[in-house]
């Protein structure tokens, strides 16, 4: 009896098989961002202004306005349609001049940037100090609009371009349903 259980035993076999599993992720899923910059242009010394981060309709996005004018960076965010994005920002708060004396301090409020949602059709202000969640379209998109509050020093010298940088984030919070 020994002899036949053994002989059982030795008829038996193991295989083994490797089983490979292999993914593929959308590029949609990464998030690129194509931005513009924001732009003062003949500010006088000693002004402080205020700046919607909107574009020119029929009015002025800078108060006061005599010939003075603003133009928000344009933030474009192309990612997973309708991905929840939050966004922040390191903001300059003051910009130094290329050459010449003075200095320009840059301020923020509800009003330095926007989302705009092109699936609602509407504008929503917001502070750039703070994160803000944006959500994509359906096509994957988004635009935000960035400025702020510039106050040129009384010493600020004329003719020269005064410089700081923003950084921005965007980061997949969750995903809309």
């Amino acid at each position: 009896m020994v002899l036949f259980l053994g002989t059982f035993a030795f008829g038996q076999g193991t295989n083994q098989a490797d089983v490979l599993y292999t993914a593929t992720v959308s590029d949609a899923t990464i998030i690129e961002l194509s931005v513009g910059d924001a732009t003062w242009d003949a500010l006088r010394p000693g002004v402080t202004y205020k700046c919607i981060a909107d574009a020119l309709a029929n009015t002025t996005n800078i108060t006061p306005f005599i010939e003075e004018t603003f133009d928000p960076a344009q933030i474009d965010i192309v990612g997973a349609p309708n991905g929840d994005i939050v966004m922040t920002f390191i903001l300059p708060t003051i910009l130094l001049p290329d050459g010449g004396v003075g200095i320009i301090t840059m301020d923020y409020d509800n009003q330095s940037a926007n989302w705009f949602d092109e699936a609602g059709g509407q504008s929503h202000f917001f502070n750039p100090l703070s994160p803000y969640t944006i959500t994509l379209d359906s096509d994957g998109a988004g635009i935000v609009l960035l400025g702020g509050n510039p106050t040129v020093s009384e010493n600020a010298s004329g003719g020269v371009t005064f410089n700081g940088y923003a950084l921005v984030t965007a980061d997949y919070t969750g995903m809309a349903l």
